[in-house]
């Protein structure tokens, strides 16, 4: 902190032995020394080895490839067998970093340009989550998301073979 440099930390939540404590532990630990917070969600992406994996487990709950977007839960974890819930977690993780005053004051007024824009960007996240909560507007979506089913047909791959691939999950 002293040399003016940030420490950005980048972690996954959503991990199969992962408990609620671990999660707010986790929140406690980051507070004084993170610069920079980015939190995903373990997601097991078709075709990869962690996907076989999970699969074999009978941990895929979810076959609507559009959540798979790291944001998303789509797997349960052993205290929590709702995925939904576990993406609130990190909705309420990431909101609670960010709009926590003292990031709210170095979003407005930090000497370091590159913080202040990385925390503009998640304090919009957290405040398109408000809307979504308060008042069910729908989510933020990428702008260049694309459907798998539109990136099969793009890259010339049968949406058909991988449909059926996905009903055996």
């Amino acid at each position: 902190k002293e040399n003016d440099l940030m420490l950005l930390a980048t972690l996954l939540i959503g991990h199969w032995d992962e408990k609620a404590e671990d999660r707010e532990a986790l929140m406690k630990f980051i507070r004084p020394y993170v610069d920079h917070f980015g939190l995903n969600v373990a997601t097991p992406y078709p075709g990869t080895p962690f996907f076989e994996e999970m699969k074999e487990l009978g941990r895929i709950t979810v076959t609507d490839w559009s959540k798979y977007d790291q944001l998303q839960a789509v797997m349960p974890t052993h205290e929590e067998p709702d995925p939904a819930k576990i993406t609130r977690a990190h909705q309420d993780m990431m909101r609670r970093f960010y709009w926590h005053p003292k990031e709210v004051w170095r979003m407005l007024f930090s000497r370091n340009p590159i913080l202040r824009r990385h925390h503009r960007h998640f304090m919009k996240y957290g405040f398109e989550i408000m809307l979504h909560e308060l008042f069910g507007r729908p989510m933020w979506t990428q702008p260049n998301f694309q459907t798998f089913e539109d990136f099969c047909i793009e890259t010339g791959r049968s949406p058909e073979k991988m449909k059926a691939y996905s009903t055996t999950v």
